[in-house]
């Protein structure tokens, strides 16, 4: 690989610029609530993760870190809201968190 270039998973070479640039961006894009992100900036430039450009391979590591992160801690609360619902969380707790339930009309965003 040469030096001015950064391979991505696919195979198609990237100016070393561009793919600082993406990198960076999609690290930063995750920040808005959008984690897969992180995850498909590991994915693309998995080549670079371990070995390769150090911008680049510092912005997938963070990805990836941040994404475990958000893993560890979303996935748990998702599975026992929906596994134990009502059963371990009160009654009232589970209406009020369940998000069919919420009043958007008044915030003016539903019907």
């Amino acid at each position: 690989m040469d030096g001015l270039v950064v391979e991505t998973i696919d195979g198609e070479p990237l100016e070393r610029e561009k793919a600082r640039t993406l990198s960076k961006r999609v690290f930063y894009a995750g920040w808005l609530f959008l984690p897969w992100l992180w995850a498909v900036n590991v994915w693309m430039f998995w080549p670079d993760f371990k070995h390769g450009d150090v911008e680049v391979k510092t912005y997938t590591r963070r990805s990836a870190a941040c994404f475990l992160c958000w893993c560890s801690l979303f996935l748990p609360w998702m599975v026992l809201y929906m596994a134990a619902g009502p059963s371990l969380l009160s009654a009232s707790v589970y209406d009020k968190l369940d998000a069919y339930r919420l009043d958007l009309a008044s915030w003016g965003i539903g019907l």
